[in-house]
């Protein structure tokens, strides 16, 4: 009786903390979607178009909020509407389905050996843009 009663107890607590672990980083995720999703449009509003050519004038602030620890890495990729190469690294990692229609899409990835939260963004002139941190 007294083993049935641990394992029914055991087994509640197993369930309950996959419970709590997929809501802390379903939250997290949210929250740092936010901070993603701020920093991709400070950067979009340093876009600016002359005599036909895309120039982009990264914000520091945009890095700034990305870097709340020491630890954290900031990656990032700007492609013109015919998928050249704006400025950032060239080999960032593209979602395994993704919607062009949409103007944003958030996923995670992994990126020069590192777990890496990303945000796309379309505008314009601009068809992608990722942000990782």
């Amino acid at each position: 009786m007294l083993g049935r009663s641990a394992l029914l107890l055991l087994s509640i607590f197993f369930i309950l903390s996959l419970g709590v672990w997929h809501y802390a980083r379903q939250s997290a995720n949210y929250s740092y979607d936010r901070l993603l999703n701020s920093a991709s449009l400070s950067i979009m509003e340093g876009l600016h178009v002359y005599d036909k050519k895309v120039d982009l004038d990264l914000p520091y602030a945009a890095f700034e909020m990305m870097q709340l620890a020491d630890e954290d890495k900031v990656f990032y990729q700007a492609l013109g509407t015919k998928g050249e190469l704006i400025t950032g690294y060239a080999d960032m990692p593209l979602p395994d389905a993704f919607n062009e229609e949409s103007a944003i899409a958030f996923y995670n990835a992994h990126y020069l050996s590192e777990e890496v939260r990303v945000v796309i963004r379309q505008k314009g002139f601009l068809s992608q843009l990722f942000l990782v941190g």
